[in-house]
């Protein structure tokens, strides 16, 4: 069996690293089971990749939240932008990626609010 530890993502998600030797009886593999197959990389190579295996892929699905979008105060019924949020963003971490947006060079002068746009 593999060193890497086995990740659980809520109840009913479970990432477990197989070896390439294991047989699927031995992997204990069950109906609706998804196998993934990765191809190994250089150490030097994997920092390319934003998601370099399976785990980091399975944490930013699990992380992710909706795509949020932004208006200005003053056009409420248009988008100005979009940007995809997740929950480990922090209010300081977004702000920063509104004012990179926005070209603004201080992030600390932005204030967002939520909308409701039935009222």
């Amino acid at each position: 069996m593999s060193s890497l530890p086995e990740l659980k993502f809520e109840p009913i998600v479970i990432c477990t690293p197989n070896e390439k030797r294991d047989t699927f009886r031995g992997s204990q593999l069950i109906d609706e089971d998804i196998v993934c197959f990765q191809i190994s990389h250089a150490v030097e190579s994997a920092e390319q990749y934003r998601y370099p295996n399976v785990p980091s892929f399975l944490d930013y699905v699990h992380d992710q939240q909706v795509v949020v979008h932004f208006r200005s105060l003053e056009k409420l019924k248009e988008d100005d932008f979009c940007l995809e949020m997740s929950r480990l963003f922090t209010y300081d971490v977004v702000v920063e990626r509104v004012a990179q947006i926005l070209n603004l060079d201080d992030p600390s002068k932005i204030r967002l609010t939520s909308l409701n746009s039935y009222s």
